[in-house]
C-alpha cells in the first residue's frame, strides 16, 4: 500500500474524490506550486465515512468505478461506529484515512486546522483548474479557514420547516409568514404559537436532530 505521505506529494488527482470530503494528511505550507497531478496505478486511497444504511453500498460503487478509471485502488469503509474517536485516534497513530467525511459540527475547523487533519485545497483547485462554479457559494466559505479552502462539500443538506396548516386553522393561528422580509414572525411568536398548539397527546414543535 502506498503511504499517505507519497500519496500526497503525488497529488490527489479525481475531483470526485476530493469533493467527497477533506483530505486527511499532513497540513501544507502556504504558498507553492502543487505537485503534479499524478497516482501510480496500484497505489491505494483510504476512504472512511460514519454514514450506514444504502451508503456503503454506494461507496463501493464510486470506489469500483475510481479504480476501473485510474487502476487506483480505494478502500471504502462506510458505517464506521464512533466515528469521531476513531477519526481522532487514527491520526494521533498516524494511521488516518486518505480522505474522510468531516464534519465541522463534531470538530470545528480551527482545531481540525491545527491538528493537521486537513490539507489545503486551493493549489490542488488551482491546478486542475477544478469548477467550485458547480458548488454554492457559500457552501464553499463553510469549508475555509483564515482564507484558505480546507474541505469541499459532498452536499448541502437543507435545514427545512413544516407545519400543519389544518391545525392552525384549527386553533385560529395565522399561517407562518412566506416573505422572508416579514419581521412579525418573532420566537415570542414561536412561543406563543407553542402554548397554544401544545397538547396533553400532541407536541407543538419536534425536532429530529
Amino acid at each position: 500500500m502506498t503511504t499517505r505521505r507519497r500519496l500526497l506529494e503525488g497529488g490527489l488527482a479525481g475531483g470526485a474524490l476530493v469533493a467527497l470530503a477533506a483530505c486527511g494528511g499532513q497540513a501544507q505550507e502556504s504558498g507553492g506550486a502543487a505537485p503534479a497531478a499524478q497516482l501510480k496505478a496500484g497505489s491505494t486511497l483510504v476512504y472512511w465515512n460514519d454514514m450506514g444504511g444504502l451508503y456503503p453500498g454506494i461507496m463501493t460503487e464510486w470506489a469500483t468505478r475510481f479504480e476501473a478509471k485510474t487502476k487506483v485502488k480505494v478502500e471504502a469503509t462506510g458505517g464506521v461506529a464512533d466515528y469521531g474517536n476513531k477519526l481522532v485516534g487514527s491520526f494521533a497513530a498516524g494511521s488516518a484515512p486518505d480522505i474522510f467525511r468531516y464534519l465541522q459540527e463534531n470538530i470545528p475547523m480551527p482545531t481540525a486546522v491545527e491538528r493537521n487533519m486537513l490539507l489545503k485545497l486551493d493549489q490542488y483547485v488551482k491546478r486542475d483548474k477544478y469548477d467550485l462554479t458547480d458548488f454554492r457559494k457559500d457552501s464553499i466559505e463553510l469549508y475555509r479557514w483564515k482564507g484558505v479552502l480546507y474541505a469541499l462539500p459532498r452536499d448541502y443538506g437543507l435545514q427545512l420547516i413544516f407545519y400543519n396548516t389544518d391545525i392552525f386553522q384549527k386553533e385560529g393561528l395565522a399561517p407562518i409568514p412566506a416573505d422572508w422580509n416579514d419581521k412579525t414572525w418573532t420566537f415570542q411568536k414561536f412561543q406563543e404559537y407553542a402554548v397554544r398548539l401544545a397538547k396533553p397527546d400532541r407536541y407543538a414543535t419536534f425536532v429530529p436532530r
